[in-house]
């Protein structure tokens, strides 16, 4: 990837212009090797049952300040998502195929990869707090 490429969104909301990133398996997503270009049929198919955000991670390019997640200069999602770092008990950084690209890895460095398998794009930070209470994790205090 390119030092001055545009960001890509990790968690983006939406089919349109996207790609599929991850899917959800066990409490986590399962990060793909590269992201892969959704055709008619899987679009299709994502229309016909409950949001594909809950199972889905999809990535495109980042809108910044056209996004509702932007605070300020940065994303909102990155910044509370990061403060979940020191749950998360092991030190493994997943494989990722956008990370030279990604939003949250150029705004809030490698340890925000650490996290990012558990967080759904329309998901709530509570909602990542109670993941990692059911896995036993300590929360951050």
């Amino acid at each position: 990837m390119k030092k001055n490429s545009p960001p890509l969104c990790p968690a983006f909301s939406g089919i349109k212009k996207s790609n599929l990133l991850g899917i959800l398996q066990h409490d986590k997503i399962a990060l793909l090797p590269n992201p892969l270009e959704l055709d008619q049929d899987f679009i299709e198919n994502l229309k016909n049952g409950s949001l594909p955000e809950q199972h889905f991670r999809f990535v495109s390019r980042c809108g910044t300040g056209e996004c509702i997640q932007w605070k300020g200069q940065r994303c909102g999602v990155a910044a509370e998502v990061v403060n979940f770092v020191k749950s998360v008990k092991n030190d493994d950084i997943p494989d990722c195929s956008i990370r030279s690209d990604c939003r949250w890895y150029r705004q809030e460095g490698v340890s925000i990869c650490k996290v990012c398998p558990y967080v759904l794009t329309d998901m709530k930070a509570s909602e990542l707090a109670i993941i990692f209470s059911n896995r036993g994790e300590d929360l951050l205090k």
